[in-house]
């Protein structure tokens, strides 16, 4: 990856307080469902796993599983979690519901405009060309949080007061990665500790 990549996905690792913050604002007023289904694919996927663990009562499922698995029977309503609202899986979900709420980044994606869609919240998190599980990843846990009633306000206050930390964290870490690299030939990075 040239330098000129490493800066875009460095630029938009780098907008996440903001980005976190903006959803925050706009996103503190919704009510998202209890006891409903909870699809998604990848990052999206494990934020419904994340509010699970929470204990608030969603039931999270991988969107290809449930449409294959879990979905003999029709249901009243199901939120869709999908970043770019056009995942294939997220997609074949939406007659397996009466009607949705999509939660996405595309607010003229597939999801967000499907007849079916009672509620299309958005993630606020702007674009994302390399790295999409970043902010959408962070906004999508706040968004749930928020709609399911938790307060995540010291968690966002604590990510924009220690985000420079983590930048010159991850400097160091790719520091320690390169000298150890360029020390001896090596097949991978995992090493041997005991």
């Amino acid at each position: 990856m040239t330098k000129k990549y490493m800066k875009i996905l460095l630029d938009e690792i780098m907008q996440i307080p903001k980005s976190a913050k903006d959803c925050i604002e706009k996103n503190k007023k919704i009510i998202l469902p209890r006891n409903v289904p909870y699809l998604g694919m990848g990052a999206s996927y494990y934020a419904c796993l994340t509010l699970y663990y929470c204990e608030t009562h969603i039931e999270p499922f991988i969107a290809s599983e449930y449409y294959h698995y879990f979905s003999s029977q029709k249901k009243d309503l199901g939120v869709l979690v999908s970043q770019s609202g056009e995942s294939s899986e997220i997609l074949w979900n939406i007659d397996k519901f009466k009607k949705i709420i999509a939660i996405t980044n595309n607010p003229g994606s597939t999801l967000a405009k499907s007849p079916k869609t009672k509620e299309a919240i958005l993630l606020h998190a702007g674009i994302e060309k390399f790295s999409t599980a970043t902010k959408t990843y962070v906004n999508a846990l706040i968004t749930m949080y928020l709609g399911l009633g938790l307060d995540c306000a010291k968690a966002i206050k604590s990510l924009e007061k220690n985000f420079q930390g983590f930048n010159e964290q991850a400097r160091e870490n790719a520091e320690n990665v390169h000298l150890y690299l360029s020390k001896n030939k090596h097949n991978g990075l995992y090493r041997n500790v005991e």
